[in-house]
C-alpha cells in the first residue's frame, strides 16, 4: 500500500510537523528527514491499520505483536551478552535503546552512526536519554528476523571496533 500527499506550499510540512520540542528525535543534519515527515516518519495511518486488520484478523495481529516482543527480547539479550554494546535503559516494549561502549561515548556513537551511513551499511535512529546519545531501534517491521538483527549488531560491533 502506498500513500501520497502533494502540497502547494513550500515548507508546509516543516512548519506543521516540527512545532514543539522535538530535540529528542531530530538532529541538525541533512540526513534527518524527521522534521519534514508526518508522524516523525512513522508509517502509522488508520487506513493501513484497518486494511491490515481486515486481511490478517485478530489472531494475525496478535501473532505479529508477539513476534515483535520476541525480536525485541532477542535484541536486548544480544546487546546484554556483548562486551562492546550496552543497553542504556531497560527495554519496555519494542523500543531498544543501546550504544557502543566507548570513551567519549556520545561523540564516538555519532561518528559510528555517520560511518555506517556513509558506507551504506545501516541507518540508525538516534536519541538522547539523560544526555546519553543512543541508537534507537524500534522493532515494528514484519520483515525483521533474528538473523537480520544479529547481522546488524555484528556490523555495528565490527565497524565500531575498527
Amino acid at each position: 500500500m502506498c500513500n501520497f500527499l502533494l502540497l502547494n506550499h513550500q515548507n508546509l510540512l516543516s512548519c506543521t510537523c516540527a512545532d514543539g520540542d522535538n530535540s529528542y528525535i531530530f538532529r541538525d543534519n541533512k540526513v534527518d528527514l524527521g522534521v519534514n515527515s508526518l508522524q516523525c516518519g512513522r508509517r502509522v495511518d488508520s487506513l493501513k491499520w484497518f486494511l491490515d486488520w481486515k486481511f490478517y484478523g485478530k489472531q494475525g495481529f496478535a501473532d505479529r505483536i508477539e513476534n515483535y516482543y520476541q525480536l525485541s527480547k532477542f535484541a536486548e539479550d544480544f546487546i546484554n551478552a556483548s562486551n562492546k554494546l550496552e543497553m542504556v535503559v531497560k527495554r519496555s516494549s519494542f523500543n531498544v535503546c543501546f550504544r557502543f561502549k566507548a570513551k567519549d561515548a556520545n561523540i564516538f556513537n555519532q561518528n559510528l552512526r555517520n560511518k555506517l551511513l556513509k558506507e551504506e551499511q545501516a541507518l540508525l535512529a538516534c536519541a538522547y536519554i539523560e544526555e546519553k546519545l543512543v541508537f534507537r531501534l524500534l522493532i515494528s517491521n514484519i520483515n525483521i528476523t533474528q538473523v537480520k538483527l544479529a547481522k546488524l549488531f555484528n556490523r555495528i560491533i565490527e565497524t565500531g571496533s575498527q
